[in-house]
């Protein structure tokens, strides 16, 4: 059902993401690729435990568009203000 939703939303928007080797633009990924995508990608959180602010680096704009794409509730664990609240 995600894998449905995500390949929908991207041909709405006319989005894509790079294949493995980045020689081709994927329209209609699988989910384990989009996956793999993030893993490989070296999101990293930045947390400052002075100022308590955390920061949400590496994060590629092709799966920025993606997951607002599918919505609000896909994109909050790539915000950094999910993460405000929580304790370090």
């Amino acid at each position: 059902a995600t894998e449905y939703l995500m390949r929908k939303k991207m041909q709405e928007q006319k989005l894509t993401i790079p294949s493995p080797d980045h020689k081709v633009q994927l329209e209609k990924p699988s989910l384990m690729r989009l996956y793999q995508y993030i893993g490989n990608s070296g999101i990293v959180l930045q947390c400052n435990r002075s100022s308590g602010k955390v920061s949400v680096l590496g994060l590629p704009t092709e799966v920025k568009l993606v997951l607002v794409a599918m919505g609000d509730e896909w994109c909050r664990y790539y915000l950094k203000s999910y993460y405000q609240d929580k304790a370090f």
